[in-house]
C-alpha cells in the first residue's frame, strides 16, 4: 500500500490531519503483513507531483491512497496507475470520471453553498461579498473551485444584489495592497475563504483596521480556531480530515483482504462551527 499526499510542512497544517487518520488506520491493520510506503509530493508544484507519481507507479504498489491536486496532471497520473493495475482511493476531492475504488471526503458543492448560506446571514442581501483564495502557487485545487462554484452559486440566487469579488493572496506578501484595496473600495461586508487559510485573512483584516468584516472559511487548525475563539472568523466548516484519511486506508485495506469495497462512496458531514461550539466539538469528536 502506497500512501501519496502532499507533504504537511507542520502540526497546523492541514495536510498534517488526514496524514494521522492514515496512520491511525494503518497501526490498525500493521498485523496483517501489508507493506506500507510513504510519496509526499509539493502541493505547490505540478513537477515534483508528476515526478513523485512516475516513481511511485514504477514501484508497482497494488493500492495507492492519494487526493487530487492538479487537474491538468492527476489525470495522466491516474492513467498510469490503470495501465499498471493499480488500485487507488480518493480523499479531500472526488474525481467523478476516474477509476478509483472509493472516494472519502465532503460534497464540496454543497459545502460552498453552505458557506454561502451562512455568508447571507451574516451580511444580508445586497451586500458585497469577496471570495478570497490565498495561495502558495498559482494554481486553485479542484476542490476549491467546485467549493467556490457552490458559494456562487448561492450567493447569485439569493442575495439580490450582491456582488460577488475575488482576489489571490500570497501566502509570502506581507501586506496584500491590492486586496486591502479592493475592500476598501467595493465596500466589502463578507469574505469567503474556501481554504484552510482564513487566519491569513483575518490578520490581514486586524492589521489594517478591518475587522469589522465577516469571514467565513474551512478547517480547524490551531491558527483558525485562536481567530474563531477571538471573534475574528464567524464559522469555520470541519470536513473532518482524520476520518478521510482513516477511511481511505480502510477502504484499500478491505479491497485487499476482502476483495471487495463495503462503501464506494462516504460523503462527510458538512459541520458548522463557531466558537460558542468549538470546544465541544473538538473534545467530542474526531477531526
Amino acid at each position: 500500500m502506497a500512501v501519496f499526499l502532499p507533504d504537511s510542512k507542520d502540526s497546523n497544517d492541514y495536510w498534517h490531519y488526514p496524514l494521522l487518520g492514515v496512520r491511525q488506520a494503518i497501526e490498525e491493520i500493521s498485523d496483517h503483513g501489508i507493506n506500507i510506503e510513504y510519496h509526499f509530493f509539493d502541493l505547490n508544484d505540478e513537477k515534483d507531483f508528476m515526478q513523485k507519481g512516475n516513481s511511485l507507479v514504477a514501484l508497482s504498489p497494488d493500492v495507492v491512497i492519494t487526493a487530487p491536486m492538479f487537474e491538468g496532471y492527476q489525470n495522466e497520473v491516474f492513467s498510469q496507475f490503470e495501465k499498471q493495475h493499480i488500485k487507488y482511493a480518493l480523499i479531500d476531492s472526488d474525481v467523478a470520471d476516474s477509476s478509483r475504488i472509493s472516494f472519502v471526503g465532503q460534497h464540496s458543492a454543497r459545502s460552498g453553498q453552505v458557506a454561502g448560506r451562512l455568508m447571507a446571514t451574516l451580511v444580508g442581501a445586497g451586500s458585497d461579498v469577496l471570495i478570497a483564495n490565498v495561495l502558495t502557487g498559482s494554481d486553485i485545487t479542484p476542490v476549491i473551485q467546485k467549493r467556490i462554484e457552490g458559494f456562487k452559486n448561492h450567493i447569485s440566487t439569493h442575495m439580490p444584489g450582491s456582488g460577488i469579488l475575488e482576489a489571490k493572496i500570497p501566502l509570502t506578501e506581507a501586506n496584500p495592497v491590492d486586496f486591502i484595496r479592493k475592500l476598501s473600495d467595493a465596500k466589502v461586508k463578507g469574505i469567503f475563504v474556501p481554504g484552510s487559510r482564513a487566519h491569513v485573512v483575518a490578520s490581514h483584516l486586524k492589521q489594517n483596521n478591518l475587522d469589522e468584516i465577516k469571514i467565513v472559511g474551512y478547517d480547524l487548525i490551531d491558527r483558525n480556531i485562536q481567530h474563531l475563539k477571538d471573534g475574528n472568523i464567524e464559522f469555520l466548516i470541519s470536513q473532518r480530515p482524520v476520518k478521510q484519511g482513516y477511511h481511505g486506508v480502510m477502504s484499500l485495506f478491505n479491497h485487499l483482504i476482502k476483495k471487495q469495497v463495503e462503501q464506494e462512496n462516504i460523503i462527510l458531514p458538512i459541520d458548522i462551527i463557531l466558537k460558542e461550539n468549538v470546544d465541544d466539538y473538538i473534545s467530542s469528536i474526531q477531526l
